[in-house]
């Protein structure tokens, strides 16, 4: 664990298992699809303005 989080001790195997189960079960964050990840198209692309401004913003 990095340094902001050394107070806390580390999951156990059974507590990292439930949380991954809960990911896997949450119908509001499903896996995407290879279809879904072959049609993507890059963040710049879709939010050209946005992704100029992030470079800017960077860029200071």
């Amino acid at each position: 664990m990095g340094i902001k989080f050394k107070h806390l001790s580390p999951l156990s195997d059974e507590e990292e298992a439930e949380i991954q189960r809960e990911i896997a079960a949450d119908p509001d964050a499903p896996e995407a699809t290879d279809e879904e990840l072959a049609q993507a198209k890059p963040f710049a692309e879709v939010f050209p303005e946005l992704a100029a401004k992030l470079k800017r913003d960077r860029a200071r």
